[in-house]
């Protein structure tokens, strides 16, 4: 039995890849030596790899600094138009897809409801929206990420099952998206994504350890920690709704804050429908938001102890106006249950990524995954049978 795993020279070599390119596109221009202090890499190594990613069009320079003597420094840059991606949210009854440049900059976004809930239909009204944005890209589409709800096997690409989907059962999704695009494919727990999002696009810009509480249909949890999506044995950490409410075995938390459990409450209600009730301080509205604070606040305790995260951003299907009125209650609520003497609580914050974390982290497993096959050359358009469908075994969300 092997308790110890550790990275080849290949898988540390596309890591420290990864991580060059990551420090570039948050922070770039930016010279070698600026690079060093985020990576703790050598200013040699580094040189290596921008080189590398230079060469195989990822990264791009705009120039070099002047300087009073010497040779003047090089800038780097990510190479926006080099390379897209395909990010697709799958909920129930309804998906988004967003079309990113290398940056991750959103060109094109799509929405639709599904017209069939089945998996081969479903899977084939999202292809036709995936051909649709490839012939619109103007440069090689790497890939479509998928987020949806799980359990999930992200290595053989298939949904174990999702509550309330009747059929999605054992579902080969990546063969089959694959087999109507003929894209590579990557999915991802929807949760898990909207955390990678969050990550590299959203309000949880470079923090490292943070707790994302994903407001769907259903209650889910993703976890960042050291700046890397930490997903468990089976791919399907942070279930947080399935955590419970109170210490004396409540029901799941999942049962009383959630989309679906708000529905339940207020029949038919939409998404814009809740952001106008909230606006005019509707009392039942409120009553309900005020009881979801109260079952939110034991699950978090508990992810605070466990996980001790920086932050907890709350992001989702819910309009942007509740995620701010649940983050500041939430905050005084904790603060006015906290201990003398006890450590601060991690901040609560809300997501400003408008409800698109989910699919942007989706779009960023193609180019990651991109990125760690290393020498690509961005032959990505005319060799995409040849790109592995399968997430490699290093990847990691960061």
């Amino acid at each position: 039995m092997t308790y110890v795993t550790g990275l080849s020279q290949k898988d540390t070599y596309a890591h420290n890849l990864r991580a060059v390119f990551e420090v570039i596109r948050v922070h770039g221009p930016m010279t070698i030596a600026e690079i060093a202090p985020y990576t703790g890499l050598t200013v040699q190594t580094i040189s290596n790899l921008t080189g590398e990613l230079d060469a195989d069009g990822f990264i791009r320079s705009p120039g070099r600094i002047k300087s009073r003597r010497g040779q003047p420094p090089k800038q780097f840059t990510v190479n926006e138009s080099a390379l897209c991606s395909i990010g697709v949210h799958l909920e129930r009854g309804y998906y988004s897809a967003l079309l990113t440049d290398l940056s991750g900059r959103t060109l094109r976004r799509e929405a639709s409801q599904l017209h069939e809930a089945t998996p081969e239909a479903a899977l084939l009204e999202i292809a036709a929206t995936v051909r649709k944005l490839q012939t619109e890209a103007g440069s090689p589409v790497a890939g479509v990420g998928l987020a949806l709800p799980g359990p999930l096997s992200l290595v053989e690409g298939r949904v174990r099952s999702v509550p309330n989907y009747p059929g999605w059962d054992d579902v080969p999704v990546s063969d089959i998206l694959r087999g109507h695009t003929g894209l590579p494919v990557f999915i991802e727990n929807d949760a898990t994504a909207a955390a990678i999002g969050e990550l590299r696009h959203g309000g949880a810009r470079g923090c490292q350890d943070f707790f994302y509480i994903y407001f769907g249909t259903n209650l889910g949890g993703g976890i960042i920690s050291n700046g890397a999506a930490m997903r468990g044995a089976t791919a399907n950490a942070g279930e947080f709704g399935r955590l419970l409410v109170g210490n004396m075995g409540g029901p799941e938390v999942n049962h009383i804050v959630s989309f679906a459990a708000l529905r339940r409450a207020f029949p038919g209600i939409t998404k814009d429908e809740v952001a106008l009730r909230l606006n005019a301080e509707d009392a039942d509205l409120i009553t309900w938001l005020e009881n979801a604070c109260d079952a939110l606040l034991a699950p978090i305790h508990a992810v605070e102890n466990l996980l001790d995260p920086e932050r907890i951003v709350l992001g989702g299907e819910f309009p942007d106006s509740v995620f701010s009125w649940l983050a500041t209650r939430l905050a005084e609520k904790i603060s006015n249950a906290r201990p003398a003497g006890a450590l601060p609580p991690p901040a609560i914050d809300a997501s400003f990524s408008d409800g698109k974390a989910a699919a942007l982290g989706a779009a960023a497993l193609p180019v990651l995954a991109a990125l760690s096959l290393g020498s690509l050359s961005l032959k990505v358009a005319s060799e995409t049978a040849a790109l592995p469908l399968k997430q490699p075994a290093f990847w990691q969300g960061g």
